[in-house]
């Protein structure tokens, strides 16, 4: 019952006739949300819990890039695997590519247990990130095929509220198994996870019938020459950021470089672009995805800095599971009320809110005479205002532009976005010395969250302005909704419900 209570708080609508109709719906649905929700929060767990991890780990592998390297590996993998993933899920069918990224998040994470130098945890947190990266566009597959059973916008909430909750629990649990029994086992943890949720997908979810296309449409499908290229330039930005304070100035040609032939080749040479180009070409699509790069930039840089900040003024390793566990608390009431904030207010509205609790979160280390654990509590705890409104709200922006053809490169484009600004702050996070790296990138974090709000309030107006010129919203008809053979543009949108005209 607890299930059902909580799906219908974040969904706010009711069951479809569908539901209502099948005898067997309550138990098949609990256990299709349960598996999609596990193998999706994956994600978050892995990339949230090396946080709690890289004090330790840097101290394990000395070195000034170890630590950038290992959060980096893992980011940059996923980038490249998530707008695959969706087109790996139509040639073999999104159960085989779920089941088969769990496999890849298990032996990855017990690799990095085992790993005897860094160079094997960065191969090892690759893999992982590979693995994760695959579960979300395979989760739309399945529950575009399993319509039947649940509807996609209760499948895609009750998935967004576990990834926010899974990455905000990440750090104080890691810590937490840290204290008990080392790194190594800590950095297991996901394999556990990833063996529960492959049983829980393959008895969730029914056989398909996929045919073995062949390697040449495999090869054609991937785009290896646009995934190497696009690999090539952001690792180009984390060595030039890694090398701060004195950079290797040549590779600020080698980036424009690398750009413009990822350009031409996408644009006129490749089969199956990797990077989408219906969706590169339109102008609120970019702003949205860029909004978003900022954003996870800002994010991540706080939320990795935090720790480190912590463990350089001696503070204890269980001490620093309690100072972040306020943000796994918070954030389930702050997704909770997300989507509510966003329907009636809207969603740059809940940008705007989510900015400033960014902002605020920033400014909070800055305050003078502050004990360092208070100050880490209230970053914990306001963290939690961005990590639930604005994902929520970048989200219900994008699925507003995109194409409905192009709903799944759409979302590979949003987790690109994600998890190069995962890496670049990453690479941030060493430009400065740990003592005093928290109120130093608090600025530039501050300097970010400014320009998002700017960006939320210049969304506002224009919405204002583009309800005053046409005099009313625009209404979602049932058919453009999430619905039995497709996933729409507007399928965060409940039926009949007001949506402004033009987001920005």
């Amino acid at each position: 019952m607890w299930m059902d209570f909580v799906l219908d708080t974040i969904t706010d609508c009711p069951p479809t006739s569908r539901e209502l109709d099948s005898p067997s719906t309550p138990p098949r649905r609990r256990t299709l949300l349960v598996a999609l929700a596990s193998a999706t929060a994956l994600h978050g767990l892995s990339s949230a819990l090396i946080a709690a991890l890289l004090p330790t780990l840097q101290n394990h592998y000395p070195g000034r890039a170890t630590g950038t390297w290992i959060t980096s590996a893992f980011f940059l993998a996923a980038a490249l695997a998530a707008p695959t993933g969706g087109r790996l899920a139509d040639l073999f069918g999104a159960r085989r590519v779920a089941v088969s990224g769990l496999v890849l998040v298990a032996v990855g994470s017990a690799l990095a247990a085992l790993a005897p130098a860094p160079a094997w945890l960065v191969v090892a947190r690759a893999i992982t990130g590979v693995g994760t990266a695959v579960q979300y566009p395979a989760a739309l597959g399945l529950l575009r095929r399993h319509s039947s059973v649940t509807n996609a916008t209760t499948g895609l909430a009750f998935i967004a509220v576990a990834s926010e909750v899974a990455f905000a629990a990440a750090p104080s649990l890691g810590t937490a198994v840290m204290q008990w029994a080392g790194w190594r086992v800590a950095i297991a943890m996901p394999s556990l996870f990833a063996v529960v949720a492959a049983i829980l997908m393959l008895v969730g979810t029914s056989r398909e019938r996929a045919a073995w296309a062949g390697w040449r449409r495999l090869l054609v499908t991937l785009d290896l020459p646009g995934m190497a290229t696009f690999c090539a330039a952001v690792i180009v930005v984390v060595t030039f950021l890694i090398t701060m304070p004195q950079p290797h100035w040549t590779l600020l040609v080698a980036f424009p470089v690398l750009v413009a032939v990822l350009w031409v080749w996408e644009r006129r040479f490749a089969p199956v672009p990797f990077l989408a180009p219906r969706v590169v070409t339109d102008r609120d699509l970019v702003l949205t995805l860029g909004r978003t790069l900022l954003f996870y930039c800002c994010f991540y840089v706080v939320f990795y800095a935090l720790p480190v900040w912590l463990a350089a003024h001696a503070v204890d390793a269980s001490q620093i599971a309690l100072a972040m566990l306020p943000l796994p608390v918070a954030v389930v009431g702050t997704c909770l009320i997300a989507r509510r904030v966003v329907r009636r207010a809207g969603a740059h509205v809940a940008l705007g809110i989510g900015a400033f609790g960014l902002l605020l979160a920033a400014a909070l280390p800055l305050v003078p005479n502050v004990p360092e654990l208070q100050i880490a509590v209230g970053v914990a705890a306001l963290l939690a205002v961005p990590a639930g409104l604005v994902n929520v709200a970048n989200q219900r922006v994008l699925l507003y532009f995109a194409p409905v053809t192009h709903i799944a490169s759409v979302g590979g484009m949003y987790r690109i976005a994600q998890f190069v600004g995962g890496g670049i702050a990453a690479a941030v996070l060493h430009l400065t010395d740990a003592d005093d790296v928290l109120p130093k990138l608090s600025a530039v974090t501050a300097a970010g969250a400014a320009i998002l709000i700017v960006t939320s309030v210049i969304g506002v107006v224009r919405n204002r302005r583009s309800l005053t010129r046409t005099g009313r919203h625009r209404k979602i008809p049932r058919e453009e909704c999430f619905g039995d053979e497709s996933m729409s543009a507007a399928g965060e949108a409940d039926v009949g419900q007001a949506v402004p005209p033009a987001p920005a």
